[in-house]
């Protein structure tokens, strides 16, 4: 959980850079400048380190969910389906293709 506060704290400064950036400057930045920002403050491994913690704090949920009693195979089959089509989603999401382009836009 410490982790994930850090994630945060990188994310949310980032942000304020690159507001700072935008705001000081007689120009705009280019994109190759927030680019080279978002190189040096490692953003993209951030994305993506938090990808398995996300996941682990759903299993995490699920189990806690189900007080760790046995589940019917039914109803754990539906747990993992919705487990896959959730973990695809933000997957999707989180995707630095999706990412970069609205980080560049800030």
């Amino acid at each position: 959980m410490h982790h994930h506060k850090n994630l945060l704290k990188q994310t949310i400064l980032l942000l304020a850079l690159s507001c700072a950036v935008a705001t000081a400057a007689d120009n705009p930045p280019s994109d190759a400048s927030i680019r080279e920002l978002l190189s040096i403050m490692e953003v993209r491994k951030t994305v993506d380190n938090m990808m398995p913690q996300v996941f682990a704090m759903m299993q995490n949920t699920v189990r806690e969910a189900t007080k760790g009693e046995p589940v019917p195979p039914e109803g754990q089959k539906m747990i993992d389906k919705m487990m896959a089509d959730t973990q695809a989603a933000i997957q999707d999401e989180l995707a630095w293709a999706k990412l970069e382009p609205l980080y560049t836009r800030v």
